[in-house]
């Protein structure tokens, strides 16, 4: 009876492992071809069932492509908090750093972004994209503090708290 059982837990287990191979490559056509919403999703899913202990460097790069996928949507909150899990499981692409830093800028967290383009700039001082990024942090931090005699409020009149609004009028 517990060899029935033994061999039924391990058939279990490895048509699992092939399920989330299977769905990875999936993920991967989908994101070749630049349907990065259900790559992404698809990505999501594997990643919840990616054993943490036994194979970080699975996860790492599903983190990543994850990351990537956020990236190219423009969901740059998404795809800071992929980036960082990819980078705290090693992943060892250093372009992590560089969109990580790109997507920190535009979420306006301007301090990291400025510590992931300055190590991007470690390992590549010639990067032009990198460069033009520091100086980007630099602009918005002026700008920020810079003193403008406009305040912008919300058209309470116009804007709808549950739905889009376009081409508003009196």
């Amino acid at each position: 009876m517990r060899n029935k059982i033994s061999i039924l837990l391990c058939l279990v287990l490895l048509l699992t492992g092939c399920s989330t191979a299977a769905r990875l490559k999936k993920a991967d056509r989908k994101y070749e071809n630049g349907e990065y919403f259900a790559a992404c999703e698809m990505y999501r899913k594997s990643n919840s069932k990616i054993s943490t202990s036994k194979q970080r460097k699975l996860k790492a790069v599903v983190n990543f492509r994850m990351a990537e996928c956020y990236y190219n949507m423009n969901n740059h909150t998404k795809a800071v908090r992929s980036y960082t899990s990819a980078i705290r499981y090693r992943h060892n692409d250093s372009i992590a750093y560089l969109h990580l830093a790109k997507s920190q800028l535009a979420t306006g967290k301007l301090a990291d972004a400025r510590k992931n383009f300055e190590l991007y700039l470690e390992s590549y001082p010639d990067c032009v994209e990198a460069q033009e990024g520091l100086k980007s942090v630099e602009n918005a931090k002026a700008l920020a503090e810079e003193f403008t005699r406009y305040q912008v409020s919300e058209a309470k009149e116009f804007n709808s708290r549950k739905n889009s609004d376009f081409c508003p009028m009196f």
